[in-house]
């Protein structure tokens, strides 16, 4: 295994799957910092709409453990806990390929990648990018629940793009203002 540092401190790698202060889901919870001081049991975290809890994830959706975390993201975003999700997508396939066109001298955009881990991260970074995170967490979290129990690669193939479709129709397109914000 390989280690590596990541610098999260300008965000072009981390997917952020919620945001607390901004989601739609947790707007009746209570902005301020005084609700940290409120009573609880010990180690529960406080239900405040504040990104102060965050967990990032390193994930390969091209094995099973990954598309297990995917879902177990979802769940947790879907129970509310009040931790900010962030995933960052890894594909050892993806790696080894680029590494080799690297050493051949290709061009960046001579590159192409199929494995099933680049595909679904093509697809999570469009619905990302063009309809939000909310979109794009929707469609990673159906997609890994379903195909975390099947062995088929083909049909895996066949609901990744089955899923893209269903999510993509459900939500309007975000368009970036003159600042670089969405805005629906």
């Amino acid at each position: 295994d390989e280690e590596f540092l990541l610098d999260i401190n300008d965000g072009s790698h981390v997917y952020w799957m919620n945001n607390l202060e901004k989601d739609e889901r947790y707007h009746d919870w209570g902005k301020g910092l005084d609700g940290l001081l409120t009573r609880g049991w010990p180690g529960q975290l406080k239900y405040v709409a504040r990104n102060l809890y965050s967990a990032i994830f390193i994930i390969d959706p091209s094995k099973k453990s990954g598309l297990r975390a995917l879902a177990m993201i979802k769940q947790s975003i879907e129970q509310r806990l009040p931790v900010r999700f962030g995933v960052v997508f890894e594909s050892q396939a993806a790696l080894a390929k680029h590494r080799a066109d690297q050493a051949e001298g290709r061009a960046e955009e001579d590159i192409a990648y199929g494995d099933a881990g680049e595909q679904l991260f093509r697809l999570f970074r469009g619905l990302h990018e063009r309809h939000g995170h909310v979109a794009a967490m929707v469609f990673a979290g159906q997609y890994a629940e379903k195909a975390v129990f099947m062995d088929d690669p083909e049909r895996m193939e066949e609901i990744r793009k089955t899923e893209f479709r269903n999510v993509a129709k459900m939500f309007k397109p975000s368009v970036k203002d003159a600042n670089g914000k969405l805005t629906r």
